[in-house]
Parts: structure tokens; sequence; C-alpha cells
């Protein structure tokens, strides 16, 4: 891997995480619009997704972690990511 594609990677992580990890629905509808995802118009399912997006980082922080487990468990939903057969197409796999 080049090291211009390793540092473009290293800036959406670490931006990625930033958004996410501030719990901000502002900052993350604008970053989702940004990167061309799809902005769930029902609430439950954009929360849903951030919160099972922070679960899937190895390294997100307990606390923010945990806030995340706190709200997934509160709406009956699992921190797992199921991807569709659609979303693995459009990754290519």
């Amino acid at each position: 891997m080049n090291c211009k594609l390793k540092s473009s990677i290293k800036r959406f992580i670490k931006e990625r995480d930033e958004v996410l990890f501030s719990y901000d629905r502002g900052r993350i509808v604008k970053w989702l619009s940004k990167n061309g995802e799809p902005i769930p118009q029902n609430e439950d399912a954009l929360w849903g997704g951030v919160c099972k997006a922070i679960c899937s980082i190895p390294y997100a922080p307990e606390n923010i972690v945990k806030e995340a487990q706190t709200w997934l468990d509160e709406h009956h939903m699992s921190p797992k990511v199921v991807y569709s057969t659609g979303y693995r197409n459009r990754l290519g796999g």
C-alpha cells in the first residue's frame, strides 16, 4: 500500500472516530452525507447504526462503548453488525 493511500485511510479513520465518539447528531449526519452514506429518517435507525459502529471499533474508549451498548440494550438491539447482500456487492465482496 502506498504512503499516500495509507495516510488517507488514517485520516478517514481518525475523522470517523472523532465524529462517532462525539455522539453529536449534527456532526454525524454531516459526516455521513460527506461520505455518501444514506441518512436514516428514523432516529432509532440512526442511533442504532452509530452505536453498532462504535461497538465494532476494537480500540474505542470503554466509556463510549458502554454508552453505546446501554443504548442498544434499551432499544432491544444487538451490537452485532449484519451486512445485506446489496451492501456486500457495493463493497466488492
